[in-house]
């Protein structure tokens, strides 16, 4: 990788590793990278982020990498990023309704899910899920029956 990273976000859309934001020991960072099929064949910078992000919860919904919450150096983040890699561009979405920093990120019938992570010091166990046919993320009444970070 171009960058060294810990606490980043991974996915793959399209055949493409992504690595995104993560920590390189003294700053959280906002730059991501991806490589064809395996790091083997090298990496690729694609556009920043607006925000750095560590420990950001990432995901994939229709051929697009969600960049979500994550700790940027001073605070845990609600905000959320899309990329498109087509255009090779993020644009801002709708923000989460808790900030959230390591949580899990899953995909399901169009819509996106954030799952528990951590706030500042403590985990979290409240499930939000984004529609982006809306931009706008809905609090879940259920929740995890155990907070946890790293979902």
């Amino acid at each position: 990788m171009e960058a060294r990273r810990s606490t980043l976000g991974v996915c793959v859309v399209n055949n493409k590793i992504y690595a995104v934001g993560g920590y390189d020991g003294s700053t959280a960072l906002q730059s991501a990278e991806y490589s064809i099929k395996s790091l083997a064949n090298g990496v690729s910078l694609i556009q920043n982020m607006s925000q750095r992000r560590s420990g950001a919860g990432v995901g994939v919904l229709d051929n697009k990498l969600y960049a979500i919450g994550g700790y940027d150096g001073s605070a845990v983040r609600k905000s959320v990023e899309c990329y498109d890699p087509v255009t090779n561009a993020w644009i801002q979405c709708a923000d989460m309704i808790v900030s959230h920093c390591n949580a899990g990120v899953v995909s399901r019938d169009g819509l996106l899910f954030a799952i528990g992570g951590e706030e500042e010091h403590s985990d979290l166990d409240p499930v939000e899920v984004y529609n982006p046919k809306l931009n706008s993320w809905t609090l879940l009444a259920q929740k995890m029956t155990i907070e946890r970070s790293y979902s």
